[in-house]
């Protein structure tokens, strides 16, 4: 099988046509018919070589939509046809005890999937079936992409922040990441206050959810914090 794909064969370079030959599935992998990808900045780390871990020909996209078409011998909980999602991590060794704990993304030999691998500018992906996951049906394969790395990073910092439901939530930004933060908060039963330096996101921020929104002036200097006096 030859899988069809887009990469970067040096830093900073434009994306080209580029194939390759899938290694042979192991247990727990599953081969992935791509139907949507998102585009994260962190594609275009990796495509300049930011962060000096990108290897080249780099196959970017780890916002991935597909559907299985091939699993391997130990996959259980997923099936030829099942529609599922991949994110930023790939793989982890599942032993550690911060994989036992849930903290996959704390295990020292975890693997990112456009770092150790290719991602999902292409026809096909393989991933460890582990670190994919059903989507429901009652999103649509476009507005899931985005949800595997963008969303997922914004929701974790809103939950471990402690968010749950009937609180005041601050948002600073309404970017990528922050249009999404502000949609899970709102939807959650909190009253959000973003923070924004242009007037048409201001209005984008309320169709989306926010309650208050504060328009700060570019380059503005945030006030004097308050004195506390010592009695």
């Amino acid at each position: 099988m030859q899988i069809n794909a887009l990469a970067v064969y040096q830093s900073g370079e434009g994306l080209k046509p580029y194939s390759f030959e899938p290694q042979p599935l192991q247990g727990y992998d599953c081969l992935i018919k791509v139907l949507a990808c998102g585009i994260c900045h962190s594609d275009i780390h990796m495509i300049d070589g930011d962060w000096g871990n990108s290897r080249y020909p780099l196959v970017p996209g780890h916002e991935v939509i597909g559907e299985v078409v091939e699993v391997g011998n130990q996959v259980r909980h997923l099936k030829v046809g099942d529609r599922i999602g991949v994110g930023w991590q790939m793989s982890a060794c599942l032993q550690c005890s911060d994989c036992l704990k849930g903290n996959e993304n704390l295990c020292d030999q975890n693997k990112a999937l456009i770092v150790n691998g290719y991602g999902g500018f292409a026809d096909y992906l393989t991933v460890d079936s582990r670190f994919a996951f059903p989507i429901p049906p009652g999103i649509d394969t476009e507005v899931a992409a985005p949800l595997l790395c963008g969303g997922i990073t914004v929701y974790s910092g809103l939950r471990y922040a402690g968010m749950t439901s009937g609180q005041e939530i601050g948002i600073i930004g309404i970017g990528g990441l922050g249009h999404l933060a502000v949609q899970f908060a709102s939807h959650l039963g909190n009253s959000v206050t973003v923070f924004t330096t242009s007037d048409d996101k201001a209005q984008f921020a309320t169709q989306l959810g926010a309650r208050h929104v504060v328009v700060v002036p570019p380059g503005a200097s945030p006030p004097p914090p308050k004195q506390k006096l010592n009695i």
